[in-house]
């Protein structure tokens, strides 16, 4: 294998286990560590780290060395602000260009039946399965844009979305979420932008709420963490 193909090979196993929670949010990475459990050089796993960092999966401290990414409150708005502008005009943007065929009506409806299997009442009991069908769902609806640049852009940002919604599966919203996505799907069947916009906003709008709520009770309990 050469050099790129395994840090490739590095990139891909830290970044499955990063989005599947398998290394806890502010975990240490050890490279040498890591490069063992891999069979691989330090090198090729250097590169990896510096290009999850580059998608801000980590980050790489002089002091702190490399740790899976913590996020503050200023994380949270500056994430959803940039969701919020991108996902309810990219939904539209699949209305107008006639991609709301019954096929990715059924893929989305098969991510809210995910999202219902993952829960119990008003809290998600699989909060792995939950978030994977929620990233799912929206990354399903950009797709349908056709947009290649879009898509890259959505991909990265839904990565550190993705690790985010960690908190938001501790809070008793799953009903909630389940209900604005099957808004957000009846939307889209009936074709009508002005409810899929507004269906959109008002869904991240409500996860950026309960995000900031969840993160400022986290850093409330551990007011003495280093930063």
């Amino acid at each position: 294998m050469s050099l790129p193909t395994l840090a490739e090979h590095a990139y891909k196993e830290l970044r499955k286990r990063i989005l599947r929670f398998e290394l806890s949010l502010g975990e240490r990475l050890h490279v040498d560590k890591i490069a063992e459990e891999l069979q691989v050089s330090p090198s090729p796993v250097k590169e990896a780290l510096k290009q999850l960092e580059s998608e801000g999966l980590v980050e790489i401290r002089a002091r702190r060395g490399t740790t899976v990414r913590e996020f503050t409150p200023d994380d949270v708005r500056d994430i959803y602000k940039v969701r919020e502008l991108l996902e309810p005009a990219a939904a539209v943007d699949a209305v107008n260009l006639g991609a709301i065929t019954p096929s990715l009506l059924n893929e989305l409806s098969d991510t809210i039946k995910r999202l219902e299997d993952a829960s119990h009442g008003t809290k998600f009991e699989n909060p792995v399965a939950a978030i994977e069908a929620d990233s799912a769902f929206h990354r399903t609806i950009v797709a349908a844009t056709g947009n290649k640049v879009l898509t890259g852009i959505h991909s990265s940002l839904t990565s550190q979305a993705h690790l985010l919604r960690i908190f938001s599966t501790r809070s008793p919203r799953a009903a909630d979420t389940i209900r604005e996505h099957q808004e957000i799907c009846d939307a889209l069947a009936a074709r009508d932008v002005e409810r899929v916009h507004s269906a959109c906003l008002r869904h991240l709008v409500s996860a950026r709420e309960v995000l900031l709520k969840q993160i400022k009770s986290e850093q409330q309990r551990r007011p003495n963490d280093p930063q």
